[in-house]
């Protein structure tokens, strides 16, 4: 049986594998304009967007939300106007399970809550409605002749809306798995998009952790991948008997430029320090460093 320490590394090592392996993904658009394809692309390609479904300005006229098929609404892809390129969460997740068929665990996808969550309100009666709700992967270890539900993962992609955010949010911090992980994908990214994510975290976890008594002890990862430009970064959030052990609004926070107090309007640098309580963790490219590291700048 795996400790909790093991496990948790173990995720954050999956975390990274998925990242490279996310970076090296290329696009239809890309490909077809270069006529050429790496053979150490991954094998999962992302398509183009209709193009009848841009304007002439070349916005899409797509609605900005995509619904799954429980009814649950989740925040759309980011449109990439150069290319018609369509990231969206989707292409994070196959490539997380990918990885994860490589290791010793096992998992299943869009797997039914154990808790029931009101995210819909029945405008009737002024009531929500509560029933289960569904995790986008959940992985498994195999312990004691069973099964056991070990992580709980959510995907997002892009500057998604708020409350898209914090429904899983809370369904990571209510469900009773130990760890819970939240993968987050980026076409391309500056530190105000970065920033304006990082205060929807702040104001969910706060929301979440203030109004529910029942948030399971637990740790969470967070791994937000800027695909493009080939960087993510990664931390580490815990709860303990309900409460935050670090403030999530220092966790989550822009700085100035010199790294010592926080940014009033999220134009700034983001700490890179995994030995402190406020540092995040790089994960880079070897492409991206031979290439003079084009996002430097947003970090102290």
């Amino acid at each position: 049986m795996k400790t909790s320490a093991q496990l948790e590394n173990d995720i954050w090592e999956i975390n990274k594998r998925c990242c490279q392996e996310l970076f090296e993904v290329v696009s239809v658009a890309a490909v077809n304009k270069k006529g050429q394809i790496s053979g150490l692309s991954p094998r999962l390609v992302i398509p183009n967007y209709n193009t009848n479904n841009f304007s002439s300005e070349g916005v899409s006229t797509e609605s900005d939300t995509c619904t799954k098929h429980d009814g649950e609404v989740v925040g759309s892809p980011l449109i990439v106007v150069d290319e018609k390129e369509r990231l969206s969460e989707q292409e994070a997740r196959f490539i997380y399970a990918s990885v994860v068929n490589l290791s010793t665990y096992y998992y299943s996808i869009e797997t039914p809550t154990m808790r029931n969550y009101n995210f819909t309100k029945n405008t009737a009666t002024e009531t929500k409605a509560e029933r289960s709700a569904l995790s986008d992967l959940t992985i498994y270890d195999f312990e004691n002749e069973k099964l056991q539900e070990k992580v709980n993962v959510e995907f997002k992609a892009h500057n998604c809306a708020f409350e898209n955010i914090r429904k899983d949010i809370e369904k990571l911090l209510r469900e009773p798995v130990g760890l819970g992980n939240w993968f987050h994908v980026f076409e391309n990214a500056d530190i105000g998009t970065i920033g304006a994510v990082f205060e929807k975290f702040k104001e969910a976890i706060i929301s979440v952790a203030a109004n529910f008594n029942d948030v399971v002890p637990k740790t969470i990862i967070f791994t937000l991948v800027v695909k493009n430009m080939k960087f993510a970064i990664m931390r580490k959030l815990e709860f303990s008997g309900g409460k935050l052990t670090h403030n999530a609004s220092d966790m989550f926070a822009i700085y100035e430029a010199d790294g010592k107090s926080r940014s009033k309007n999220n134009k700034g640098v983001i700490q890179i320090n995994p030995n402190n309580n406020l540092g995040w963790t790089l994960v880079e490219n070897d492409e991206a460093i031979l290439g003079g590291r084009n996002y430097a700048r947003f970090f102290n």
